[in-house]
């Protein structure tokens, strides 16, 4: 199992880079490869998104400010059980890789 959210993108990307189906796979369908990876399902309006860089693209990942406060969706999870890890409380993704 993977310590961190870190750890499961790492394997996720050298998988990529070693297997160009995977990496076909996964530009076409992130979600189905987290899921499939993770052993999880992610709710279905939860969206996963994959951005390969190049020499002329690089991508920034902005989290959700865990300053701000929680929409509806995500007080209704937390209530549910489901909460932000302590390290990590950039969203709901967050939670459902720590339990990886």
């Amino acid at each position: 199992m993977w310590k961190s959210r870190r750890d499961f993108e790492a394997e996720i990307i050298a998988k990529a880079w070693e297997d160009k189906n995977f990496k076909a796979r996964l530009l076409a369908n992130p979600k189905a490869i987290v899921e499939e990876m993770s052993g999880e399902s992610l709710p279905k309006e939860m969206q996963v998104s994959v951005f390969e860089e190049s020499p002329k693209k690089v991508c920034v990942v902005l989290p959700k400010n865990p300053d701000e406060e929680l929409s509806e969706d995500e007080l209704e999870q937390v209530a549910g059980g489901v909460g932000y890890s302590p390290e990590d409380r950039a969203g709901y993704i967050n939670s459902v890789f720590s339990r990886l």
